[in-house]
């Protein structure tokens, strides 16, 4: 067997044990966390059970939201109830292939649009498409 082959897989199988290293060490956190903090991060497989929870602990709908992730790609989900200020602090603890968190706007409630980038470093694209946006917008308004 020739060292190069054999080494070659050894950098992919670390960075796989790290990662897996990693998110347990996030959801150990988390869970030693959630127990101390004052608004909760409840997850349910069903929409329905996570408005129902989220009404029945914030009547007025003034703190939590519900937001959604899928588990595969057969477009199973799991429902979080939480508040902005929690999910923010979760999320950017994340590793970033699992920040794919949505937020569920409930009927009858205000939306608002938001324009969101996957590629970092697209200044000049940006610029252009706010401009364009902005643009647009102004004709519509």
């Amino acid at each position: 067997m020739q060292s190069k082959s054999f080494y070659s897989g050894v950098s992919l199988r670390l960075e796989h044990v790290e990662e897996r290293v990693l998110r347990f060490l996030a959801v150990l956190r988390d869970r030693v966390l959630s127990k101390r903090a004052a608004v909760p991060w409840r997850q349910f497989p069903t929409q329905q059970a996570a408005f129902d929870f989220a009404d029945a602990n914030d009547p007025g709908g003034e703190t939590l939201r519900t937001f959604s992730v899928e588990l595969s790609s057969s477009g199973k989900r799991k429902f979080l109830v939480t508040s902005y200020t929690e999910l923010w602090r979760r999320y950017s603890a994340m590793v970033p292939h699992h920040r794919h968190y949505y937020e569920i706007i409930r009927e009858g409630s205000p939306c608002h649009l938001y324009l969101g980038e996957r590629k970092p470093r697209m200044d000049i694209q940006r610029k252009r498409v706010i401009r364009l946006w902005n643009s647009t917008r102004v004709q519509f308004v």
